[in-house]
């Protein structure tokens, strides 16, 4: 719950930051984004064992020019059972979030990019007589993805990333989105 208030905090933050930035850089370079990934995650806890899950992220973020973006992830996933181990054995993500600075290169109506930051998961497991096994991570992230740009204002990604990634716990993170631009990008622009 202490990470949900956070993020939610983090993100105030950040629109608050961002709608000041408004003011400062121009409407050509100031351009929010926003939309939803599907990914497909695994997760390797070193006392436990691996898990793989499906879920659901959003994010948003901010082109401050045609270089250089950053955005935030917020997420969840499904619970994971391994019927092996006896029951109850359940291991679930509450809550996946990050902060990412990205670095874009862009070709025409495609952008290729690098993104670095931060994340914390939030997890909760049971293994045996171990109930309410539950603990919040956080570590450096990183990735890089493509981002086809389909119409001005809608664009299509699949992006790899890592989350938190420390001795103890890593998950890597394969997306797919979909991303609505409020303002199309100048340098692919055909006017």
């Amino acid at each position: 719950m202490m990470l949900t208030r956070t993020m939610l905090f983090l993100a105030l933050l950040a629109t608050a930051a961002t709608t000041q930035a408004e003011s400062v850089f121009s409407d050509d370079a100031f351009k929010p984004y926003a939309g939803p990934k599907r990914h497909y995650t695994g997760f390797n806890v070193s006392f436990w064992k691996e898990y793989d899950f499906e879920g659901l992220t959003g994010f948003y973020g901010y082109d401050f020019n045609n270089w250089f973006s950053v955005e935030g992830h917020l997420g969840t996933t499904n619970t994971q059972e391994d019927p092996n181990l006896g029951a109850p054995n359940r291991f679930r993500v509450n809550v996946l979030a990050s902060a990412l600075a990205r670095v874009n290169l862009r070709f025409g109506r495609a952008v290729l990019y690098a993104a670095g930051g931060g994340s914390c998961i939030d997890w909760k497991g049971e293994l045996g007589t171990f109930q309410g096994l539950s603990e919040t991570e956080c570590g450096p992230a990183y990735g890089a993805g493509i981002e086809l740009y389909g119409t001005e204002h809608a664009s299509f990604s699949a992006s790899w990333l890592r989350y938190v990634d420390n001795s103890d716990f890593k998950a890597t993170s394969y997306n797919l989105g979909f991303t609505w631009h409020f303002n199309w990008p100048k340098m692919g622009r055909q006017d």
